[in-house]
């Protein structure tokens, strides 16, 4: 077989001709067939190709002594110097058939080096073979140099030798290079080979200069087939990972095994890893730990999560004997991969497709700790230090970082990443052309040093931006309602009054519905009247479907908090999404208002609804629901016909948690610009997108333990029902002003259009508002008013802004390595005049400030003029869109929770109060109530006026007054107050107010309050204590008093044995019992505390006669003397003996004698004693008195409800 071969290559040498410099025509002969440079070498045809000189030959069959492209260079000649070959040479191909003593395979082709560069090659663990031995080829060539005079200083000539069979005759020879590099590595400078199939043999490193080891071909290792297996093991506390080179043994139990592990690169060696030493193969276990590679020489070497690596077996038959034919393991690739097919990607978008969505998958490949965890971050480098905005890239989905989370080996993760231009939309004649790197490291990691830190893949997207400004981003549902797709398709939706749902993302579980209905209950006109906006587990609402002369805003519900309101007027509410999407809401007079949306980055072919899909192409925007038995459009999404599907009625509707805290992924540069290291930690992401501009109304700050029953928040103090205990009439909205025809609505719609702002818009190219104005006519001849005509006006400023805004070209900085596109011409370093020089004129802040300026809230409704954006109001006129009359009073609408606040569900430190005619400088005037135990309702004396937060057009929030709490004094004192309250009135002039509302705040874990006829009725709960509108359970004391189970119901009870609670004097005995203080007193004591020495008769009579006529008026002698005579003459008869009176002080009596009566007291306190049992006549009276400052709702006294009949 050698010498037929032989043969053939003698002839194939003899047909080739002379090839020169390629001065001339010449012909190549044995050219490869088929693609050139990847043809196999063994399917040569005999064929003749013709070349020019302007074409190259790509090693055809040069002539002898002559190689090269255009065989123009002599074999063996010496390389170009270099500096560094070491660091420049390629690792050498077709591991492993190049050691020596490889066989082949039926079905492997032998390797060939025709079509390798000449230039300089590593072998990591191997050297350029020194022994006659062939390898995987058909001509071998080895060294008859020495390697061991190679020097690290320079360039040393290696003799080659061809052979064809082991221990062969020299066919031919060669001169090449070699270079010793640092320890025991080594390069070589290889030339072209002449023909095919010839190449370079290797051999083991450790053979080298050891002339008594030489390949034992005796060993048969044909059944050797080595592969890497893995496992993550204990260390000393902490987990390593271990790889293992296991084998089929051959059946002989003396040989010894020389195992060697590298770095593999597509089956090129190019690393030495580690080298243990030979050991013999007694047991499997003791074999795997001698030879086991671990991650810490991995990382000792360099690499980290991301390298191939590859074993090698050889056998022996003693420790340091021959060797038999080295086998080689399959590459394994160690640590995390990426599974797509390239990690560089090219992106276009324009103006109107903001975003492209990559999808990439990354697979673990070794094994994890059991309970263990990687985490992999994701890694801009384009940030900047202290930079808070959003990347070019940015990650659609997350868990707790940026990133993504392995727990078990070969788990797949897959990561979406937004690829966009930012905020930055270009104008029509402008574009720009970049490249975006996304790193991708794991986070530190303690338990196993092998996961922790580690670089994985690179992604290189090359983004290519378009021009074109796109003005129909925003879908919307205007006025009657008039509908517009984010593809800016234009239709109607009169058809049907309903819920119906607007937008919606089924992938990230978020929605937007809408409701429509009757715009009056006297009117045939439709319009929008409510708004529900759910993501995750959060419901946010605008609803005035049902309350008609209000707005309900609120979170209806909130367990997440991913929904941002960012309202900053009265009559504009703008709701930021997770994702980014943005929901614009104008208010206009209840039920009205109108809705428009722009969708986020990640919104692009996801979205559905009325707003279509948002794809480029109006065709597929009136698809109906595919979840909907009915093919019309409209009816498909309708949601108030579906069971548990309507966020405005229904409490059982499916709500899934956010999967994740935010969306964004947003990192902050680490130590020094030059690291590239970031943060892409969860508190870094929030402390980024979080920062958002001051609200009115905050995030939801409650949470919800089981639906409809929420936790009380410190700083959340907004109702759970819009509906109010004040009646409340619709009164007729739309007045008529003009008879209108369709000209006389279109030339008033005309002149109402040419506003100086939408002037100005006019200005940039593609704008128009068409639509709009065709809007304006039609709601004119709908309803016969001009109303709606600022709403339409609004829309078309707030979308002009929004135009400009968005096409306004960043910074210099941005477009540092960036190249511009202007009018085809491509622009590099862009400076700031350059910049101002290419930008189109109203794509700038001047011009954008000159649009803002003459943009007012609700064009002032016509009742002032628009100066720098702000209303300047005639009079009467005031807010900041000129909405409030002084001359009309502010109209009560109601107390939310109809009047009620649970102190189980909220603090009850404020209350959102509903009205018409409101203004920022609304006061609310707030009077104090207590609600007792029978029921009776007692108003305070004082009124208190605060300045209330106009949130709404018909929403102001008062602040409530922080009751006074009882003094510690004052804690035995039962009051029988089960609920507090305020009267609640409001004013904006500071003379006429409104008509009154009522709250009642209970704590219903004890009390529930409801209105019976406007008045707040209240029980108490039979298993708990009431006092001071607090509750108390059973054994808990308050004073001197303890909450005691008696016959199953909860009372008082006086504890004399509590600490400083004896107050009976004079050797009295102090019972316990009841709620009253019982003092047993000694013979000559009376009083509550036994304090007093009995007087005479005559004495107390005379006294008492004269404190009530100065109290109580001269009509009372007559009375007190009755009263006198009557409790003398009951003393006398009373059956406990006379020496041992019982004094009784009921709650009430004294509460007056403590508060009502202190100037009395004083004024009597140095005369005699008997003036002060004063105190036990008016507590035989049992006169009821009230807290000082209250009356009795109704009574004409001051101080006292009433006195009740002193009947004893």
């Amino acid at each position: 077989m050698r010498s037929i071969f032989r043969i053939w290559v003698t002839i194939h040498l003899l047909r080739c001709v002379y090839c020169d410099f390629c001065q001339q025509s010449y012909t190549c002969r044995g050219t490869c067939y088929g693609t050139r440079r990847s043809c196999w070498y063994y399917r040569c045809s005999r064929r003749t190709y013709s070349y020019s000189c302007d074409q190259t030959c790509y090693r055809s069959v040069c002539c002898e002594g002559y190689t090269g492209n255009l065989c123009d260079q002599k074999i063996g000649s010496p390389p170009d110097a270099v500096d560094d070959p070491c660091s420049l040479a390629l690792p050498l191909p077709s591991f492993p058939q190049r050691i020596i003593g490889y066989e082949l395979t039926a079905e492997e082709p032998p390797i060939c080096d025709y079509y390798i560069e000449p230039g300089w090659y590593s072998m990591p663990g191997f050297i350029l073979s020194t022994r006659a031995f062939v390898c995987g080829t058909g001509l071998s060539w080895y060294t008859i140099t020495d390697p061991l005079n190679l020097t690290t200083t320079e360039m040393n000539t290696l003799s080659m030798c061809q052979i064809s069979e082991n221990d062969g005759d020299c066919l031919k020879t060669m001169t090449n290079y070699g270079r010793k590099c640092s320890g025991y590595s080594y390069v070589f400078y290889l030339n072209f080979v002449e023909t095919c199939p010839e190449a370079y043999c290797i051999e083991p490193l450790r053979l080298f200069g050891t002339e008594d080891r030489d390949i034992d071909i005796g060993i048969d290792v044909t059944h050797v087939q080595p592969v890497i297996s893995m496992a993550s093991v204990p260390d000393n506390g902490l987990y390593m990972n271990a790889f293992y080179c296991d084998f089929d043994t051959i059946e002989n139990d003396t040989l010894f095994y020389q195992v060697t592990w590298a770095v593999s690169s597509y089956n090129i060696w190019t690393d030495l890893l580690h080298l243990p030493d030979p050991v013999s193969f007694l047991n499997e276990s003791q074999f795997r730990e001698d030879t086991k590679l671990t991650h810490y020489q991995i990382l000792d070497k360099g690499y980290g999560l991301r390298v191939s690596i590859a074993c090698s077996v050889a056998a022996m038959r003693t420790e340091n004997g021959s060797e038999s034919v080295v086998k080689i393991s399959p590459e394994q690739f160690c640590g995390i991969k990426l599974l797509n097919s390239s990690n560089i990607y090219s992106v276009w978008t324009s103006g109107f497709d903001a975003s492209q969505t990559l999808e990439f998958a990354f697979e673990i490949t070794v094994p994890i700790c059991p309970g263990c965890s990687v985490s992999v971050g994701m890694v801009d480098p384009s940030k900047t230090e202290d930079e808070c905005k959003l990347s070019s890239i940015v990650q659609v989905m997350r868990s707790e970082y940026c990133g993504f989370e392995f727990k078990k080996q070969n788990e797949i993760k897959t990561i979406s990443l937004a690829v966009e231009h930012g905020d930055w939309t270009p104008s029509h004649n402008m574009g720009y052309r970049k490249s975006l790197y996304i790193y991708f490291r794991t986070v530190p990691y303690r338990l196993n040093t092998y996961f922790s830190d580690q670089d994985i893949d690179i992604l290189k997207i090359n983004l290519n931006v378009n021009g074109g400004t796109n003005l129909a981003r925003a879908c919307h549902s205007n006025n009657d309602p008039h509908m517009f797709t984010f593809d800016g398709l234009a239709y109607e939706n009169q058809a049907f009054t309903g819920a119906f749902i607007l937008y919606r993302v089924k992938e990230y579980k978020i929605q937007v519905q809408m409701k429509t209905d009757w715009c009056s209950y006297r009117s045939y006109v439709k319009c929008n009247c409510g708004v529900a906006i759910n993501a995750g587990r959060d419901v946010y609402i605008v609803n005035a479907c049902t309350t008609r002369r209000y707005f309900d805003i609120r979170y209806k519900n909130c367990e997440d908090g991913v929904i941002v309101d960012k309202r900053t007027t009265t009559n504009k509410i703008v709701v930021v999404l997770p994702t980014g999407a943005e929901i614009v809401i104008d208010l206009f007079r209840p039920p009205h208002l109108n809705i428009r949306i722009y969708p986020s980055r990640f919104d692009y072919g996801k979205t559905d609804g009325l707003c279509g899909i948002l794809d480029g192409s109006r065709n597929n925007d009136l698809t109906p629901n595919p979840e909907s038995s009915s093919t019309n459009f409209l009816v498909s999404w309708r949601v108030d016909l579906l069971q548990n599907q309507d966020l405005f009625r229904d409490h059982n509707y499916p709500l899934h948690p956010w999967p994740q805290s935010e969306s964004f992924c947003s990192c902050e540069r680490l130590t020094n610009e030059q690291t590239n290291v970031f943060d892409c930690s969860k508190s870094q992401v929030k402390s980024c997108v979080l920062e958002r501009e001051s609200t009115l109304y905050p995030r939801c700050a409650f949470s919800i333990g089981q639906r409809g029953k929420r936790s009380v928040e410190e700083n959340d103090d907004s109702y759970t029902d819009p509906e109010t205990n004040v009646d409340i009439e619709e009164e007729e909205e739309l007045v008529a002003t003009v008879e209108f025809d369709y000209e006389t609505a279109k030339d008033y719609c005309l002149r109402s259009f040419q506003t100086p702002a939408l002037d100005a818009c006019q200005n940039i190219t593609n704008w128009n508002s068409n639509t709009s104005i065709d809007d304006c006519i039609a709601d004119i001849l709908a309803t016969n008013s001009t109303d709606w005509t600022n709403g339409h006006i609004g829309y078309q400023e707030d979308e002009c802004i929004h135009s400009i805004q968005k096409a306004i070209p960043p910074s210099p900085e941005f477009f540092v390595n960036v190249t511009l596109l202007v009018d085809g011409e491509e622009i590099e370093n862009i400076t700031e005049s350059g910049l101002d020089d290419i930008t189109d004129p109203v794509f700038t802040e001047g011009f954008l400030d000159v649009v803002k300026g003459q943009v007012c809230p609700s064009s002032c409704n016509g009742r002032g003029k628009c100066v720098n954006e702000t209303c300047q109001c005639q009079r009467p006129y005031l807010n900041k869109d000129c909405g409030g009359d002084l001359t009309k009073p502010v109209k009560m609408l109601g107390i939310p929770n109809r009047g009620k606040c649970d102190k189980q569900l909220r603090p009850c430190r404020s209350t959102s109060v509903f009205a018409s005619n409101l203004a920022e400088n609304t006061s609310c005037i707030i009077q104090e109530i207590k609600v007792l135990k029978n029921n009776t309702v007692l108003e305070s004396k004082e009124k208190h006026s605060k300045a209330g937060q106009l949130v709404q057009t018909q929403e102001v929030i008062c602040e409530l007054p922080t009751s006074v709490r009882k003094r510690d004094a004052d804690l035995s004192t039962l009051d029988d107050i089960v609920a507090s309250g305020y009267t609640i009135t409001l004013t904006i002039d500071g003379h006429s107010t409104s008509s009154p509302d009522t709250i009642v705040i209970f704590d219903s874990a004890c009390v529930n309050c409801t209105y019976v006829e406007g008045k707040p009725v209240c029980s108490t709960d039979m298993d708990m204590c009431a006092n001071g509108a607090q509750c108390y359970s059973i054994n808990s004391t308050t004073g001197c008093n303890t909450c005691t189970d008696i016959g199953g119901a909860a009372v008082w009870e006086y504890r004399c044995e509590l600490a400083g609670c004896n107050p009976c004097l004079n050797g009295a005995t102090c019972e316990s019992g009841d709620v009253r203080v019982i003092c047993k007193c000694p013979s000559g004591w009376k009083g509550t505390y036994c304090q007093l020495a009995v007087p005479s008769e005559a004495t107390t009579k005379i006294l008492v006669i004269v404190v009530l006529t100065t109290l109580l008026g001269p009509m009372a002698i007559l009375g007190a003397v009755i009263v006198i005579k009557r409790k003398v003459f009951r003393t006398t008869t009373q059956t406990a003996p006379l020496h041992e009176p019982v004094y009784e002080m009921p709650v009430e009596t004294a509460y007056l004698y403590d508060h009502v009566m202190p100037e009395t007291k004083n004024e009597h306190s140095n005369k005699d004693d008997d003036v002060l049992d004063l105190e036990t006549t008016i507590i035989n009276t049992r006169v009821d008195v009230l807290p000082y400052g209250y009356t009795e709702k109704g009574s004409r006294l001051k101080g006292f409800s009433a006195m009740q009949d002193l009947d004893m």
